[in-house]
């Protein structure tokens, strides 16, 4: 069409059709939009059931734009086939998608096949690059992420980051400092981790020095700090640092009611939860749910779930876990079924909770039943066979795992020696990877077997192999050491170990190594020596320490020392009813 305009020259009008086009486009566009942002959000929420109706609504005319968040999305829901089959249907993927596929691989612990997407990737970025690097890093394999940080073409202030996590998860702190001098560039992400890497190391003072000298902090960073004083003890310093934040959000909030609750401080957690918090995420509530079900409160757990505004299969799991933990199998049963889904986890504590009520044949079924099964599921089962004495089923279900780490070798070794299977014990113990031996909890199960067993030979033989190895113990290494050497009335040896934490090992007694050092002096008749003890000990004394003083004076038939304790006991434990 043609018109005419007031001098009389033409032109065209504009095209109808174009128009049309025109508008049906960004009609698409705006829908494709609407489409992402919904797909993300189930990935961010780990909403597997709406991602798969908007999967299946989708699935005709996909774009390669929506199916590459649809990868990310099944990866962030742990459904790796799906994403795999998504990734192997896009007719002309980009590197965007075989950075999601590297992702949900590493994500959901297939290293080599990320790996592998990695290589056969053409044309990589830099997200590329950085995206199996952290994958590596997660992994803990220092050596393949600075062979990787070595190789990247272009680096970022990402890039170095990644190995200074690497540095400080390998507990490497002279070269995570080197390396955070040399960076080109930093950022609070880079300075939290080299608060972290102090923390971590138990250097309080050098945690306190990096967090004054941040130029900016984040949410993190005031939450590492909070954390790494309540490890060592120093709630109220928790408390203050949380006070002096400048603002709370959410992450905050829960690292302080995470912090509570591990106090027992039950009620503060709910007063945070409640008061403090501008809005609730899953995350706190999950938190709130796991524990009053650790403190047997059941009915604040079940009112705390029904008021969620949001729930994931973690919300459920916990809930479940708290009825399984306070002896409530049926209703936990109840639980498992009404969930809307099960990942391998809920699977997991729904075959704990069989266990550890003895039906061994119950958490079989749900054995059999388990669509993914991970290393936690095969070392449940095993243990839960070796508790109840069937060590013939332990040992062959072991040897069919497909994958064993230090922890299921350690977990089935704790299982035979509690047991009082001793002699199989000590046979799984000496087939165990050496791997397993650089750290001290597999020693530590061992003396804990003979302790029990009252086997002073075999334990004291045990920790100077131990020694003899080059791992070094730990606090826990000494307690059944010095049990056992109290018990047989082995006194100058057992105040030698004592002595020996501190003088030759490095570690500060805990109240438990206390405990044993006052009875191997109680035993022996030096009852005003093991009173000094506890009197000058770096804790409060408790109920234990003054009812083994107040043990051995009878025993001793020392009136005035068994009344002093009794007083003591009483004042501190006035329920206990011990005769003075």
């Amino acid at each position: 069409m043609v018109n005419r305009t007031a001098n009389g020259l033409m032109e065209s009008a504009p095209s109808t059709s174009f128009e049309s086009f025109s508008r049906a486009k960004l009609t698409r566009i705006k829908e494709e939009i609407g489409i992402a942002t919904s797909i993300k959000e189930c990935g961010r929420l780990r909403d597997l059931s709406r991602g798969q109706a908007i999967h299946a609504q989708v699935a005709d005319c996909c774009s390669t734009f929506l199916s590459n968040l649809l990868i990310e999305m099944y990866g962030k829901c742990g459904r790796v086939k799906e994403a795999v089959a998504i990734f192997q249907g896009i007719h002309k993927p980009n590197v965007f998608s075989a950075n999601m596929m590297i992702k949900t691989y590493a994500e959901n612990g297939h290293l080599e096949l990320a790996r592998g997407v990695f290589d056969s990737t053409e044309k990589k970025d830099l997200v590329s690059w950085n995206t199996i690097l952290a994958a590596y890093v997660s992994a803990k394999d220092l050596e393949e992420s600075k062979k990787l940080f070595d190789f990247i073409p272009c680096r970022n202030v990402l890039t170095w980051t990644a190995l200074l996590q690497a540095y400080a998860d390998d507990g490497n702190h002279s070269k995570a400092i080197k390396l955070f001098e040399n960076m080109p560039e930093t950022t609070v992400v880079s300075w939290t981790v080299m608060l972290a890497a102090f923390t971590s190391a138990g250097d309080i003072l050098g945690a306190w020095r990096i967090f004054q000298e941040m130029p900016e902090r984040n949410a993190v960073s005031w939450t590492v700090m909070m954390q790494a004083n309540a490890t060592l003890g120093h709630l109220e310093e928790s408390k203050r640092i949380f006070l002096s934040m400048p603002e709370w959000n959410v992450v905050a909030c829960t690292a302080m009611i995470h912090l509570h609750i591990e106090a027992g401080n039950l009620q503060d957690a709910q007063g945070i939860f409640h008061n403090s918090m501008a809005e609730w995420n899953v995350v706190s509530s999950n938190v709130l749910i796991a524990g009053y079900g650790n403190q047997g409160d059941i009915h604040q757990s079940k009112s705390i779930f029904d008021n969620a505004m949001e729930r994931d299969v973690i919300t459920w799991t916990s809930l479940l876990v708290a009825h399984a933990q306070n002896g409530h199998l049926e209703d936990a049963k109840c639980i498992f079924d009404s969930m809307p889904e099960w990942d391998t986890t809920a699977y997991n504590a729904m075959l704990a909770a069989f266990a550890s009520n003895g039906n061994l044949q119950d958490a079989r079924n749900i054995f059999d039943s388990m669509p993914h099964k991970d290393v936690v599921t095969w070392t449940s089962l095993c243990v839960a066979y070796a508790q109840a004495g069937h060590l013939w089923d332990s040992m062959a279900l072991f040897g069919n795992m497909p994958d064993r780490n230090e922890v299921s070798w350690n977990a089935v070794l704790v299982a035979l020696s509690r047991g009082g299977n001793l002699r199989e014990a000590r046979n799984f113990f000496e087939k165990m990877p050496r791997s397993c031996f650089v750290q001290a909890v597999t020693w530590n199960s061992m003396l804990a077997a003979y302790s029990q067993s009252g086997n002073l030979v075999d334990d004291l033989a045990t920790f100077h192999a131990m020694l003899l190895e080059g791992s070094n113990p730990d606090e826990l290494s000494f307690i059944p050491l010095l049990s056992v050497l109290a018990h047989t009335g082995k006194i100058e040896q057992g105040c030698r170990s004592f002595a020996s934490l501190a003088s030759d090992h490095n570690l500060a007694p805990t109240r438990e190594h206390f405990s044993c050092a006052i009875d191997i002096l109680g035993r022996s008749g030096q009852l005003q020596e093991a009173e000094n003890l506890l009197r000058g000990m770096p804790f409060r004394p408790d109920p234990v320490a003054w009812a083994t003083i107040l043990g051995a004076g009878a025993v001793q038939s020392d009136s005035p020392a068994s009344a002093r304790a009794a007083r003591n006991l009483f004042d501190i434990s006035p329920k206990c009813h011990a005769p003075i």
